[in-house]
Parts: C-alpha cells; sequence; structure tokens
C-alpha cells in the first residue's frame, strides 16, 4: 500500500495500517477480498478516531490472492492498479477509485475481486502513484500511464527483478534533476 505522509507520518500509518489489515486476516479468517477491504476502511477509520470530515489520512492499497493449482490470480484493489503482463499484452486491470481511510471518497464503493486467469510466463506488477506523478526534466510533465504502460510492453518479457530494476533506472533519468515527488513503490512478481 500507498500511505499518506512522508517520513514519521507515514510510517505511523503504515505501523497502523499493516496492524489492522493482520487483526482482520487473524480474527475473520475471510477469503472474500472485497469484504477484506470494506473491514480494512472501517476499522482503519475507527482506528484514527476521526470524524469523516476531518480524516485525511489513509492509503492507496492492493490485494491479490494466488492459487497457483489454478493459476488464477484474485486481485481487488483501492486506487491501486494491477498490470498482467503476457506474451501478447499489457492489461491494466484497476482498483477500484476509493482510497483506504480518506473521508474524501468514502460514498464511492469499492469494486469486487477480479479472478485473473494467467499463463507461465506472465508477469504481475503493482505500482504506487508515485511511479506516474514522477515530473520529467525535459518534458515538465508526469511520467503518466501511457509511459509505464509503453515501458511494461518493451519489458514484459524481462524477469520481474529486471523491469523493477530498469523502471527505477528509467523513472530517475526521466526525472533528471527534479525532485522525487512522491515515494515510489513497485511490487512485480511472476508466478511459477
Amino acid at each position: 500500500g500507498d500511505c499518506t505522509g512522508h517520513g514519521e507520518p507515514g510510517a505511523f500509518m503504515s505501523l497502523v495500517s499493516i496492524s489492522t489489515l493482520n487483526r482482520i486476516e487473524r480474527e475473520n479468517h475471510l477469503t472474500d477480498h472485497t469484504v477484506i477491504l470494506k473491514q480494512f476502511d472501517a476499522n482503519l477509520r475507527a482506528q484514527l478516531g476521526r470524524s469523516d470530515e476531518d480524516n485525511r489520512d489513509g492509503l492507496d492499497f492492493g490485494l491479490c490472492y494466488l492459487n497457483p493449482n489454478e493459476q488464477q490470480l484474485r486481485f481487488v484493489g483501492a486506487k491501486m492498479s494491477l498490470f498482467h503482463m503476457n506474451k501478447k499484452e499489457v492489461t491494466e486491470i484497476s482498483g477500484a477509485r476509493k482510497s483506504i481511510g480518506y473521508d474524501t471518497a468514502r460514498k464511492r464503493p469499492f469494486r469486487d475481486e477480479i479472478e485473473i486467469p494467467y499463463s507461465s510466463g506472465d508477469t504481475f506488477l503493482m505500482a504506487s502513484d508515485g511511479v506516474i506523478d514522477q515530473m520529467g526534466s525535459e518534458t515538465r510533465m508526469c511520467y503518466g500511464k501511457q509511459r509505464l504502460e509503453k515501458f511494461l510492453t518493451e519489458h514484459k518479457e524481462d524477469s520481474s527483478q529486471q523491469i523493477c530494476d530498469d523502471l527505477i533506472t528509467t523513472l530517475s533519468a526521466y526525472r533528471g534533476n527534479n525532485a522525487v515527488l512522491d515515494d515510489v513503490t513497485v511490487f512485480c512478481f511472476r508466478p511459477n
């Protein structure tokens, strides 16, 4: 997930979020990931102890469950997408347009989890919005989703580690001397 804040406030939100999610899993043993997301949202709001109007803390979050026996992945996201790369194409599976904990989008629903069949050699990637928000030194434009999708298309057959390493290098070169605008988190994996 991608939590509110940097430094100590961001670390605090990460600790509270991980603790909340672990408690939900330990106490409920839920298998419906949309229900997990809804409980995570409600519990995090309660734990922060703020009224809906005052709550400006939360996180963007993606949750994957891998079933290798059926070669199927289940995904649900809160303002976080999952990119599925196979030999033919790169597909974005969008998360809900609602974050965990924030008041600004509380009336928006979470989407139901999505089941994604995959084949051997397919790769999945989740990234924080810091990836697409990096400002280019020459273009004065954000890296954006189109550039990310083009990058993934060009690297879809690389190893997951190589994709992460090359993406970080590409973002650094694109940004040039500009300051890092947001945390950049990339999680890439290839199921066996």
